[in-house]
């Protein structure tokens, strides 16, 4: 007997295998400044302000055992809380 497996897993109703709802706050504040060599943008990001765990994918692992083939899967957090910082030039 042969079986085919996709990374996809079977096929179910639409919809039924979608992660959960996830929830992510942003937040970014932004300094201009003139200057005779153009505008300068100095910025501050912070992603996922309130640190809140979301998925961004699920793994899947399958296995054998006594003869009996089981699928499992895991959930792969996104990342969490995220600051950055940066420089932009307009010349």
């Amino acid at each position: 007997q042969t079986i085919i497996l996709t990374q996809y897993g079977p096929i179910t109703a639409l919809g039924a295998s979608r992660l959960p709802w996830y929830h992510r706050v942003d937040l970014r504040a932004t300094r201009d400044v003139e200057t005779s060599r153009g505008k300068f943008s100095f910025f501050v990001d912070l992603f996922n302000l309130f640190d809140t765990e979301n998925a961004a994918a699920y793994i899947y692992r399958a296995s054998v055992r006594n003869n009996v083939l089981s699928f499992t899967h895991t959930v792969a957090p996104q990342l969490g809380r995220l600051p950055s910082a940066g420089v932009s030039w307009e010349f």
